[in-house]
């Protein structure tokens, strides 16, 4: 359940508790909360003109940034052992990432990725660590959705990391789902 609003909120004891925004007085919202209380979701930054995925526990926010390049990001989902997904955005593409250990990967560069399949966002992580999320099938052009499923190994991206070369008719779909 997606709540907006200028704060987001967590209910305590029958009172909100208004969640710390990473700086801006604009809005906030949560997205999802685990079973240890850790809640995730986006907060804009003190420009009131950025916003990245955030991170609530313990009564204090964490700022989960963006890829490399990016200017905005959003946490969707998260598990019990802390992982999270959502996606990171610049003004021409998103695309799925996880947030593990602090470090934040682009789905699109781990290991066995269907090459036709552009992960744009993850939505959820359940306890397993697969990842469920929208996709869009560069060859057929349609939007289908994908499960990830972890095989233990993970490749951290590097600077040096570049987008994949995404036609323009792609960029424009993919942009208009963006927010």
């Amino acid at each position: 359940c997606k709540a907006f609003g200028a704060h987001a909120v967590l209910w305590h004891n029958g009172s909100p508790l208004v969640l710390p925004s990473l700086g801006g007085t604009g809005s906030n919202f949560a997205e999802q909360i685990s079973e240890n209380g850790q809640i995730v979701g986006m907060s804009t930054l003190s420009d009131n003109a950025t916003a990245h995925a955030a991170l609530w526990q313990g009564g204090r926010v964490v700022d989960l940034g963006t890829l490399a390049g990016d200017n905005f990001s959003e946490a969707l989902g998260i598990n019990s052992a802390g992982q999270i997904v959502g996606l990171s955005c610049n003004p021409d593409i998103c695309r799925a990432v996880l947030w593990r250990n602090g470090v934040i990967a682009d789905l699109n560069t781990l290991e066995g990725p269907n090459p036709p399949l552009y992960l744009y966002l993850a939505g959820d992580i359940n306890d397993r660590g697969e990842i469920a999320g929208l996709a869009i099938n560069i060859a057929a052009h349609f939007d289908p959705a994908f499960v990830a499923i972890p095989t233990g190994r993970w490749v951290r991206p590097t600077a040096a990391l570049r987008l994949p070369a995404v036609p323009e008719t792609l960029r424009r779909r993919l942009s208009q789902r963006a927010f």
